[in-house]
This record gives structure tokens, sequence and C-alpha cells, in this order.
């Protein structure tokens, strides 16, 4: 086992994948080793002297860490989440790694913004997207042997909340979180958030690299075949109690976490007969519109079980679904949260 699995859980070796515990997930920014960590192929060893990122616009150029320093810093209070966050919830269960809930973690990131490196470089005028490449690689089926790239259109690249990010949580990026330099979009699922930035560069035609294939969704009611996946869909979690915790009949406490993707959290609502009858939760602060809320509530519970789920609405009315979507792959899985409690 690695050991920054130490605070996390272990989901699968090779690549390494280890989620957020969901006690953890309560709405305060976690540090570094407790957020959850995705990985398509092997950690690559990255030194930490000397790196530089290839950035190729109308000229080729290199940006090394020093460079970066002569802009101005950012940070970003946000929820970094897996796209296949919450796989193992539909039902039949889609290939893929098999994420609960762990997939998930409110943190900070510091950097600065994307948007001011590349605007101190020539952009062609013909430039659609611009693709991201990490220093990780490895081997699938469909293309042979591949690095880690991701493409994002030019007008979303230029908004102002994309970070080159060197710090998380108000610590030096760790190796297995893309130390020294990784991509962070925030309200994006983390597919974008390319770690171990190597490589910047600008294409005219819509780029067909295996993940941006990769990430779509396909067989899913709720979106056309073959759509991108991309913004992280509205999600609540409870914290506490956990599953199969056993409490004491009567008034019980229950206390969890909240996010959408860039808007506001309206409302949660807990319920404890399955989603039968629903109350109103008391909400935190949300420190950003892509961060994640806390949220705490009462409910009287009876002997012998009690069936607890939370619901969350942002601001622009999205609400989650009482029952979970389907696609081929595994991603956008935003089902209420359900957690059935032993009363003695």
């Amino acid at each position: 086992m690695q050991p920054w699995v130490t605070h996390l859980e272990a989901v699968s070796a090779d690549p390494p994948n280890a989620g957020t515990w969901l006690a953890n997930q309560t709405g305060t920014t976690l540090p570094q080793d407790h957020v959850y960590v995705r990985s398509n192929f092997p950690t690559p060893p990255v030194p930490m002297d000397g790196w530089v990122i290839d950035v190729e616009m109308s000229e080729r150029h290199e940006l090394g860490l020093e460079a970066l320093g002569a802009f101005p810093t950012a940070s970003l209070s946000m929820v970094l989440e897996c796209a296949g966050n919450g796989r193992t919830l539909m039902e039949p269960v889609p290939g893929g790694t098999p994420w609960t809930l762990g997939g998930a973690s409110t943190t900070t990131f510091g950097g600065v913004w994307l948007r001011d490196v590349l605007r101190s470089f020539a952009l062609p005028p013909d430039a659609t997207e611009i693709v991201f490449t990490g220093a990780d690689s490895g081997t699938v089926p469909e293309d042979g042997a591949v690095p880690y790239q991701f493409s994002i259109p030019v007008e979303e690249v230029l908004r102002d909340d994309l970070l080159l990010a060197t710090t998380m949580a108000g610590e030096p990026l760790s190796h297995e979180h893309g130390a020294p330099i990784r991509l962070v979009v925030p309200g994006q699922y983390a597919m974008k958030s390319v770690k171990w930035l190597r490589r910047i560069h600008v294409v005219s035609e819509p780029f067909r690299g295996h993940f941006v294939r990769k990430y779509r969704y396909f067989g899913d009611a709720t979106e056309p075949e073959g759509a991108a996946v991309g913004a992280i869909q509205i999600r609540s979690l409870i914290a506490s109690p956990q599953a199969g915790a056993a409490v004491r009949s009567g008034s019980i406490r229950l206390a969890g976490s909240a996010w959408s993707n860039g808007h506001a959290i309206a409302s949660v609502d807990v319920s404890c007969d399955g989603g039968e009858s629903w109350v109103p939760a008391d909400l935190g602060d949300q420190p950003s519109p892509f961060a994640s809320v806390s949220w705490t509530a009462s409910v009287a519970v009876e002997p012998p079980t009690a069936q607890l789920a939370v619901r969350a609405t942002d601001e622009t009315g999205a609400i989650q679904p009482l029952e979970p979507r389907w696609n081929s792959n595994g991603y956008g899985n935003n089902v209420v949260h359900r957690v059935a409690v032993d009363v003695i």
C-alpha cells in the first residue's frame, strides 16, 4: 500500500486510486493526504527541479516554476470530483474503477490563473481548443501507448477560474496530486484537471484523443448519445451517522455536505423514512460557488431501523434524482444518498 493511502479508502492498486472517507466529507477543506487520488496510469517519476511546460501557441515557449512566479497569485476553494464517483450505485454496475462515494473532496488550490499565462503569449487566430498533456502515460486497447491528455475549448480556457496549481490546502502540491504543476478546472469533473502538466498546445480542429473520446455519455436516457462529460452534477452526502451505525431512538443529528458546479446550494432536505417525507437542513457558508457547503439537521427516529436520505437543490433549481441514472461508462451518477441505521 502506498504511504499516502493511510488516510484514504483504497480502491485500486494498479493504477493507484483511493477515496475520501465519507466521515471526512463534511464540507470543510481537507488536507492533501485526505483528498481522494485518481489515476488512469501508474504515477510517473517526476523530477521537481527544472520542471518545464512546453507551451505551443503561435510560437513555442518554455514555462517553468520561476516564470509562473511573475503572475499574480490566485486561490480557489472547490470540490474536486471524479466523473465515476457513485458508479457502484448504478444498477447494473458498469465496468470501470469501482467508486462508491469517495471520489470527491473539498480543498483549496493555489497557483496562478491560466488565462493570465496564456494571454501573455500570442494565440493563433484559428485556435479552437487547447490540449493539456500530463507526464503520465500507458497503454490502452483502442490506441496503444498514449499520454494522458485532455482538450478544452479556447473560450472555456480563457475564463477567469481555471488554475495552474502548485499548492493544495496551503501546502506545496504533493506528488500523487500532480506536482509540481497541475491544471485545475473547477465545476467540471476532474478528468480535465490534468496532473503533472508537461505540455500545452493549440489545435484548430476538435481534438480526438483517447480520453476525450472516453469521457462521454453512452446509453444515458438523460443525455444525447455521445455527449461529452463536463459539468459536475449536484450532489449531497451524509457524513454522519454512517451506514449500519446504531443510534438511540428519538432525535438524532445528521451532518454532511452538498455541492454543485459553480452554483450556490439553495437548500438541502433530509428524510428519515427513505424519502417519503422531507425536512429542511441548516446550511453553513459556501466559500465559493465551486465549493461544498456543510449542512446539519435533526430528525426523530424509532426502532428498529431508519432509512436516512439527503437531497440538495441549487440556485438554478437543479435537484438530485431519487433513482440512479445509468450509462455504460458509469459517469455522473448523483442519485440521492441513502443511509440505513439501526435504532435502539
